[in-house]
């Protein structure tokens, strides 16, 4: 500990430190001077020794909402430079706006736990240094903190990729769609645990026989429907409720306005008004 240490000196190389200033001044009243050393702010303040551990939890809440808050972008726009450099510049900003999206909209009970652990990793430091240079505890202070802001990015960068994919994928389906021959004019899609049924307006399901496919019952799953309504290319195509996620999406994508979101209708609630048994 630093004995020798009569004042706090937090230390930040941010040009813009005016809300960390003003946290630190209301956790810590009195009279805080601010300076600049070669690139560095500094935020000077008497340290009562009486009080070091209060005082040093009282700090600990500012800094950490100035990490969680201030930094995070700035950290994350760094981590995709470097981990995505050679994607373009609306690639990457694409990456940007997906991570923070979702590092701040993580939930409360998430964010609960990230401002928890980074205000006790600043407690234990304000509690045995008097000197902190923020930008050092972004660096080597707070692992886990920095483990999530990878991960956020990493999975934002997936996500734009994963999209490309998909829409590639129904670019080559249209195409293939538009070479087959008329089929019929309306099919319905339903949802059932796990799987798709298509039916023609009668309601008959189509078998996977019919649908091109090689066993000879009713249900579908995702890449069998796909490929279904791809080769039988109806005219109109109904998707009533329950049917979503990336298949509904690709099927959308294809058919464009051929398909058509059901609101509700005696279809969508047939299952569920069917007796047990």
């Amino acid at each position: 500990m630093e004995e020798r240490r009569t004042e706090w000196a937090i230390g930040i190389l941010a040009a813009d430190a005016e809300r960390l200033g003003e946290g630190l001044a209301r956790a810590v009243p009195g009279e805080w001077i601010e300076r600049a050393e070669g690139p560095v702010r500094v935020f000077l303040h008497r340290l009562d020794v009486t009080r070091r551990d209060e005082e040093a939890s009282a700090l600990a809440g500012p800094l950490a909402d100035y990490v969680l808050d201030d930094c995070a972008a700035a950290e994350m726009a760094r981590l995709v430079r470097s981990r995505y450099g050679t994607f373009d510049e609306a690639d990457r900003a694409a990456i940007r706006r997906r991570a923070e999206e979702r590092y701040r909209g993580s939930g409360t009970v998430i964010a609960t736990r990230r401002r928890s652990s980074v205000v006790g990793r600043l407690r234990a430091l304000l509690s045995d240094t008097a000197t902190v240079l923020v930008d050092g505890v972004l660096r080597f202070r707070l692992p886990e903190w920095r483990r999530e802001l990878v991960d956020v990015v990493d999975e934002a960068a997936d996500l734009l990729i994963l999209a490309r994919e998909e829409q590639e994928f129904i670019r080559v389906l249209k195409a293939y769609r538009e070479l087959e021959p008329p089929g019929p004019d309306r099919l319905h899609v339903l949802a059932e645990p796990g799987a798709f049924r298509v039916e023609d307006d009668r309601g008959q399901a189509l078998t996977r026989v019919e649908a091109r496919s090689e066993a000879a019952d009713h249900a579908l799953d995702g890449e069998e429907l796909v490929a279904a309504l791809v080769s039988l290319a109806p005219y109109h195509l109904t998707l009533h409720r329950g049917v979503d996620g990336s298949e509904a999406r690709i099927v959308e994508g294809v058919f464009g306005r051929a398909a058509a979101r059901c609101g509700g209708c005696p279809r969508c609630t047939r299952d569920e008004l069917r007796p047990p048994g």
